[in-house]
């Protein structure tokens, strides 16, 4: 994930439950949370990698792009 300065990024992973138990890699199923009005909800959950609290990240705005294949 990187802020505006793309020389400043945060290490990641994804996760399907609260707990960080479940990472989502390549290819991982993702548990459906709930279905309303015909429309399937997915939750998912980020984790910042490395050393715990000791983690210094900059303070800013960070955005990346996840991409999601949906196959019925």
């Amino acid at each position: 994930m990187n802020s505006a300065n793309t020389s400043q990024g945060v290490a990641y992973r994804l996760y399907s439950d609260s707990s960080f138990n479940n990472e989502i890699t390549n290819n991982t199923p993702i548990p459906k949370a709930n279905t309303t009005a015909g429309v399937d909800n997915y939750t998912l959950y980020g984790r910042i990698q490395g050393g715990g609290n000791s983690v210094t990240v900059n303070p800013g705005i960070y955005t990346d792009t996840i991409n999601v294949s949906v196959i019925y």
